[in-house]
């Protein structure tokens, strides 16, 4: 038969099984309810964050360069955007001369201008025979349409016609208005329409094709001979090279710079005259060798708009990478395309089924240390595991390019460990509910009369009352505990609990409650009675009886041996049930409480067994045998409290070493008050040798040992509390 423990085990792995239901719902729910794809938003956010860990890389083999029409080229020529036709049509003969291998306009033309422009940039075209112009596409859904209306906005005819293919310059953003993903081609109404980038890598590696040869398979999409990895759909995600100004970038008035066009004064070199024809003599070695390192010869050049006016800029992974660091413009987004396209280092998302495997190793491991351990283990597990899962993705990312989901893993380990903190806080309020039902029955019959005479008393309230208080629970019960299996625990506990409630009953004092060993119980309420103290203070002496009765039980079954501290005061303190209209509970409450609890505890400072408050000691002095312990402050409080260490019944016999130890502690007392603490530590060790047992004996041997070192200069003889 399998053990309880095993049984919660394969009880407790449905919180793994739902955390993973969780967490791939967090993974797809994008996917099946678009508005939910905040999810699919912060992962994207996350990958994001990656290339701010892989840093930029270096483009020096991509063979892309970027001309710009921006803000110098205003200042260099006093020309306004947009430029004449002809100064286009320089631009082309130049760069051709300069030995571009393809010209790409990112620069549209979709209407004719000024007649003589248009010819003179039309012939340019022609010339050249490498220029890749940038055309529109739109496309409206209409709902009386099945099919959507596709709007084309080509070059105008006259540059068409002078043989120059046309490519589209349209992306697609995501929903967070960052640009990640770049298309492929583009598919409306049974046509495709190749990008910009795509065709500008063909017209490279002189690749002729047509849409009869773009085929889709799986998470690829294969133009010709080109392969590109796709995320399942028409486009890709771009592997961005860096942040803006990464790809070598030159301004058109560079460009337009050579013999026959002139710039404004001061900005006029010639530039391209360095890359047009080999170099005049007497050209100095460094201008040879800025002529030889020609930066058009051979490259796609992209010619796109840079001015912060005209707003064609895109948010991409890297903003932010610098301070004040502006937008990437369209530009050079199609250049990061071409790039990842030319290298083929494509984003790969990593299969998400073996994603899933890691997140169940992950989330049983999370979910067994919190089951089985501290539950601030767990929670330090759980850092610990996300931590592993982060920077694992970031290695995969920079040192392989694979793309592993972020939010999903996260919310699936988080929900394991917060469902077994929740299943661990719900298992053990049924045990403690199910230990209060068993121990109901200790209540006293007389109290239990009293609320069925007065049913009022079940009412929510409490009021101001001078009662006597009293905990008590047992020394060393955790290191008892980790030797003792769990049905040898509870029945020891049981048998304990219930002889020391038996013997607070047999007073008529009632049990609070109990919290494991703990036992908190009042005197004098509800029903009222004046020897409250006295009945604390007998039930003490009775349980510590008892109990000694039980350690030669235990000792002759082999059993550990129980030993318990009390800590006792009487005082105003506010009794009634407190709590909600339909769960209450009849408690007491206020500082005269917490000084009773705090007592408890301090026992282990002095080395006693049941303490108690000056108030206790006033009203009860002549019904028992105390031993006035110390002036004590509790932290917090500007005033002292005397404590006496509880002896026995006034006639009570004591032994004779307890006797004598007590009649030189008294005397070694009254030396330390006195700051003669030579004499003081004489006395106390006459009262060790008596009884090696005594405790206040040590306890304050050793303290006057420390003050007749050092004397604080404002010591009043009170010792003030700082630890339970």
């Amino acid at each position: 038969m399998a053990t309880t423990e095993s049984k919660q085990h394969w009880s407790g792995l449905w919180v793994i099984a739902f955390a993973m239901i969780v967490g791939i719902l967090v993974a797809k729910i994008s996917g099946v309810v678009p508005a939910l794809d905040i999810f699919d938003v912060l992962e994207r956010k996350m990958v994001d964050f990656r290339f701010h860990w892989r840093q930029p890389l270096p483009t020096d083999s991509i063979p892309v360069v970027i001309v710009a029409a921006d803000d110098n080229t205003e200042l260099a020529t006093d020309m306004r955007f947009p430029y004449s036709r002809s100064v286009w049509a320089h631009v082309v003969n130049n760069l051709k001369a300069a030995g571009a291998k393809v010209i790409v306009f990112d620069v549209q033309f979709a209407t004719p201008a000024d007649s003589a422009g248009d010819a003179l940039l039309a012939n340019a075209i022609s010339n050249a025979g490498n220029v890749l112009l940038g055309g529109e596409v739109v496309v409206q859904q209409h709902q009386n349409l099945a099919d959507p209306i596709v709007l084309e906005a080509p070059p105008a005819e006259i540059f068409t016609a002078s043989g120059a293919p046309w490519a589209m310059v349209n992306m697609q953003e995501d929903i967070d208005n960052v640009q990640r993903d770049y298309f492929t081609v583009y598919a409306a109404n049974d046509k495709y329409y190749l990008s910009l980038g795509v065709k500008a890598l063909f017209m490279y590696r002189g690749i002729t094709v047509d849409t009869s040869q773009i085929r889709h398979t799986g998470e690829h999409v294969k133009i010709g001979p080109l392969d590109i990895h796709t995320n399942g759909t028409q486009v890709f995600t771009v592997n961005y090279f860096g942040p803006i100004k990464t790809f070598p970038t030159y301004s058109v008035s560079q460009v337009l710079d050579d013999a026959t066009f002139d710039l404004k004064a001061g900005e006029d070199s010639d530039y391209m005259e360095l890359f047009l024809s080999p170099p005049p003599p007497g050209l100095d070695s460094l201008l040879d060798k800025i002529a030889s390192e020609n930066p058009f010869k051979d490259k796609i050049v992209l010619i796109g708009n840079t001015m912060p006016a005209f707003h064609d800029y895109k948010a991409t992974p890297f903003d932010g990478y610098r301070q004040g660091q502006p937008l990437m413009y369209g530009v050079e987004v199609h250049a990061n395309a071409i790039g990842t396209m030319y290298t083929g280092n494509y984003l790969e998302w990593l299969s998400f089924w073996w994603q899933v495997i890691v997140w169940l190793l992950f989330s049983f491991i999370v979910w067994w240390v919190t089951e089985h351990r501290n539950i601030w283990v767990g929670a330090i597990t759980l850092l610990v595991v996300l931590s592993i899962g982060s920077a694992f993705n970031v290695l995969l990312f920079v040192k392989f390019r694979y793309i592993a989901e972020s939010i999903a893993p996260l919310t699936t380990v988080s929900f394991a460990f917060v469902m077994t903190v929740l299943r661990r806080i719900l298992r053990e309020q049924r045990e403690k509910t199910k230990i209060k039902g068993m121990f109901g029955q200790y209540v006293p019959k007389k109290v239990v009369g009293e609320l069925i005479a007065n049913p009022e008393m079940l009412r929510l309230g409490g009021e101001k009352r001078h009662l006597s208080v009293l905990f008590t629970d047992v020394a060393g019960f955790t290191t008892i505990s980790e030797h003792l299996s769990p049905e040898e625990l509870v029945h020891l506990l049981n048998e304990y609990l219930t002889a020391m409630t038996r013997e607070i009953l047999a007073v008529d004092g009632i049990i609070d409650k109990y919290e494991g060993d703990l036992i908190m119980a009042e005197f004098g309420a509800p029903v009222h009675y004046t020897d409250h103290a006295v009945r604390a203070v007998r039930a003490s002496l009775n349980m510590q009886k008892k109990l000694a009765i039980l350690r030669q039980k235990w000792e002759a079954e082999k059993q550990p041996i129980l030993y318990s501290r009390v800590g006792i005061n009487t005082g105003d303190m506010i009794v009634g049930n407190m709590g909600s209209e339909d769960v209450f509970d009849y408690t007491v409450m206020g500082d005269a409480v917490n000084l009773a609890s705090r007592l408890e505890g301090v026992n282990k400072l002095y080395g006693t067994t049941i303490m108690c408050s000056q108030a206790t000691y006033d009203e009860c002095k002549d019904q028992f045998q105390f031993r006035f312990l110390d002036k004590v402050r509790v932290k917090g409080k500007s005033q002292f409290v005397g404590i006496y260490e509880v002896l026995g019944e006034k006639d009570e016999e004591l032994p004779e070493g307890k006797r004598k130890a007590i009649d030189s502690f008294n005397l070694g007392r009254q030396a330390y008050e006195e700051r003669d603490f030579n004499t003081a530590i004489k006395h106390f060790e006459q009262a060790m040798k008596d009884d090696p047992e005594d405790g206040p004996s040590a306890t304050f041997y050793y303290r006057s040992l420390e003050l007749q070192v050092n004397v604080p200069a404002n010591w009043d003889g009170v010792h003030t509390l700082t630890e339970k």
